[in-house]
């Protein structure tokens, strides 16, 4: 397999947004071990201070504590003239935008066209969008195509599936290149279990290691495509290199298989689950037909779920 940073772009400075959340820290990580000049932008609203003291151990990493919204975060591409940016702040999780849509939708949609337009003003060669799997909502099409028909069923499914809109529209209109990477259920160290909107696995690797009960939504029979994050941070810098005239264009990023909330709890040897009721906005199963981000991205997801799994169980155990 060819090095995922030999970029055919030839970019020099990162701007990563989210840099100090899960999967913007794991991307940050691996672009300051390459030795690339990056510039963290994050709010901390969900951000771990220990992701960004990390980053910032490194002599090639600039941080910048904005929130996307801000008009005055143009200072930002103005003086570091990026050649890529990673969007992947966000407010996450669809629990927490049913509860909140108004919130979640002045970040996750004003505030990614506020980077998009920012982006084209300073000419940055490549804008990568932090999408979502839930656009798809309900499909019974699985594994999932990236033509099948989208139907969102919260708005923070809606706001991602918005964001996509306006990267295409961008492209067309402004010639900025843009692509935009739906990920499934992505998950690994690092991942906060200390919220309310904590993702499953994280949750039940908090319960292993406080050996407390977990709590599953439904009857736990509800699947989806679990992918290690640094599945994603490769899928990342692929998107980032690839051809240009694939600009605009969307890609399924999971590891194209299907395992059940029931049967990660049996995997992580966890306590009887206390099981609630459904929440609102969840789909049953989901799954990612991946073969248009292999065929044309390269991409390939080189962690199992098992192997990643196991790899965070024992970062949330010390191990």
């Amino acid at each position: 397999m060819k090095n995922i940073f030999e970029s055919k772009l030839n970019f020099k400075k990162a701007l990563v947004t989210g840099s100090a959340g899960f999967i913007g820290g794991h991307l940050t990580d691996s672009l300051l071990k390459e030795g690339y000049q990056v510039m963290g932008v994050d709010n901390m609203y969900s951000g771990l201070e220990s992701t960004m003291d990390l980053h910032i151990s490194y002599e090639n990493f600039i941080p910048k504590y904005y929130d996307i919204t801000d008009e005055n975060i143009e200072g930002v591409f103005r003086d570091f003239n990026p050649d890529i940016v990673f969007h992947l702040a966000a407010r996450p999780g669809v629990a927490q935008s049913v509860s909140d849509p108004i919130g979640s939708n002045y970040v996750n949609v004003n505030g990614t066209v506020n980077m998009l337009n920012l982006a084209k003003k300073y000419n940055t060669k490549r804008f990568v969008f932090s999408s979502s799997s839930s656009v798809y909502g309900g499909t019974k099409e699985l594994p999932t195509r990236e033509t099948c028909v989208l139907d969102p069923k919260s708005p923070y499914a809606l706001q991602k599936k918005v964001g996509e809109d306006y990267c295409k529209l961008f492209s067309n209109i402004y010639d900025l290149d843009t692509v935009c990477l739906r990920y499934f259920n992505v998950f690994g160290p690092r991942q906060r279990a200390d919220s309310a909107y904590a993702a499953v696995i994280s949750a039940f690797c908090d319960n292993v290691k406080n050996n407390t009960n977990p709590i599953i939504y439904g009857d736990g029979e509800q699947s989806r495509d679990f992918c290690f994050v640094e599945n994603v941070v490769s899928a990342n810098i692929l998107a980032a290199t690839c051809d240009a005239e694939f600009s605009g264009d969307v890609f399924n990023i999971g590891c194209g298989g299907r395992v059940t909330v029931n049967s990660i709890c049996n995997t992580l040897n966890a306590k009887e689950p206390i099981y609630m009721p459904e929440r609102p906005g969840d789909v049953k199963h989901s799954q990612a037909d991946i073969s248009k981000a292999e065929n044309i991205l390269g991409y390939k997801p080189m962690h199992s779920y098992d192997d990643g799994l196991m790899k965070t169980l024992d970062w949330y155990l010390g191990k």
